[in-house]
């Protein structure tokens, strides 16, 4: 296994001399080692294995910036080589010597999970219609600043569970994150997925547009609550007049008073530094009881804008958040619905109103009508457009006392980090066509 942790990274500083750099020097590390299930027709088709750490260094001006990227090899003498050639010349990293990049291959061919695969292969069941990626493993994080010799410091363990279940046209969709892949959790939820199933080999139903009462999952929760995002609680959005939420802002709108959302970083989704190693509180409010208390603000805006910061990341968007979750379950709440809908996944959201913070998607996945005898029926793909002031204000009823995790399972070039806490919600929904 790589010898990269904490300790090495700490060495790896002190040998760079990184605290006698001027302060506009950015050292950072992104690193994991990490498992990739892959799932095909119930059966594991192929386990992949990874441990790489990245050292990014940034150098900021006036009016740019500079970024470098060097691969870790875990041989402090070859590492010290290649960073020192990057911040004595400011050049891309200098190719590997023969020795070392022998050592890193064979060190990523060396990896030895088979115990891990045998655990896995336990989860999967009998069936053929299962197909997904799950993902397991170590994440961690390093920032320093030139000047500064604190090394600021995240790791965490993490799973992500991502499957879908297919039976001729029909398919359940389940995303969800854990401390570790769970046979038992994993196994409750295939058949919780399945349950649904069981539901969607009825004739599907056609609805006529209109507003309907609608019970949304924690999935369809968390994809809503990624469009506070896309200017949405910023503050460069709300300065320059161009958040979707100016209203709450004036205060000329509100959400429900139980919607409380906030940044938890108890949650270890993230690490509470920013990419400049400044640290945040463990706890921000941002809406508490349906009103704007703190957008998320970095330095820079809040030097150019006059704003109060709270240590947000570059591009001021939710790392670690929590919609607070209600007092009653889900089942109740599911039962308590009277020709409505169960709505699983939402696809496809993009604004359509950012004036009134309105959203238009379609409804996918496993989402089936409840009529006044409790039964329930699958339904057709509808659009739906509504305002997100109606979905968690006027139209909320409760939030449900379960919630689930879910990571950002981007896995470009590296795992990402973050994420969101998020319980279902009973409101409603306005179908379109």
């Amino acid at each position: 296994m790589s010898l990269i942790n904490q300790q090495y990274i700490k060495l790896l500083f002190q040998e760079l001399k990184t605290h006698e750099y001027p302060s506009n020097y950015y050292f950072s590390l992104q690193g994991e080692k990490s498992c990739f299930f892959r799932v095909n027709k119930s059966k594991l088709r192929q386990a992949t294995h990874v441990d790489q750490s990245n050292l990014n260094i940034c150098i900021k001006n006036a009016d740019d910036e500079s970024l470098f990227d060097v691969q870790l090899t875990g041989c402090l003498h070859e590492d010290v080589r290649r960073v020192n050639a990057i911040l004595d010349e400011n050049v891309e990293p200098i190719e590997l010597t023969a020795e070392a990049a022998n050592g890193l291959i064979e060190d990523q061919e060396t990896i030895q999970h088979k115990h891990r695969e045998a655990e896995f292969l336990e989860i999967l069941d009998d069936g053929d219609d299962l197909v997904g990626i799950f993902t397991d493993g170590e994440l961690f994080r390093g920032v320093a600043r030139g000047g500064d010799e604190k090394l600021q410091w995240f790791e965490t363990a993490r799973a992500d569970v991502d499957y879908s279940i297919y039976e001729k046209d029909s398919c359940i969709k389940e995303f969800f994150s854990l401390d570790d892949l769970s046979r038992e959790k994993i196994a409750e939820a295939i058949s919780k997925s399945k349950e649904n199933m069981s539901v969607l080999q009825g004739e599907k139903i056609e609805l006529t547009p209109g507003v309907y009462p609608a019970y949304f999952s924690p999935s369809a929760v968390n994809e809503m609550l990624g469009m506070f995002n896309w200017h949405g609680v910023q503050g460069k959005a709300f300065a320059e007049k161009q958040s979707v939420f100016m209203e709450l802002l004036e205060q000329k709108k509100s959400f429900h008073p139980d919607f409380n959302l906030r940044e938890n970083f108890v949650l270890n989704l993230s690490p509470k530094f920013n990419e400049e190693g400044e640290v945040s509180e463990e706890m921000i409010d941002i809406i508490k009881e349906g009103q704007l208390v703190s957008p998320l603000v970095n330095s820079t805006s809040a030097k150019k804008y006059k704003m109060n910061a709270n240590k947000a990341n570059r591009s001021e968007t939710l790392r670690s958040a929590e919609l607070v979750a209600g007092k009653t379950s889900e089942s109740e709440l599911i039962s308590s619905l009277s020709r409505g809908l169960y709505i699983s996944d939402l696809h496809y959201l993009n604004w359509s109103n950012k004036k009134n913070a309105s959203i238009t998607g379609m409804t996918r996945y496993g989402c089936f009508f409840i009529d006044e005898e409790g039964r329930r029926m699958p339904i057709k793909d509808m659009r739906f457009n509504m305002s997100l002031y109606d979905v968690f204000g006027a139209w909320l009823t409760e939030l449900s006392l379960e919630s689930k995790i879910f990571s950002d399972a981007h896995t470009y070039g590296s795992r990402s980090l973050g994420g969101a806490k998020v319980p279902g919600v009973l409101s409603s929904i306005n179908f379109t066509l």
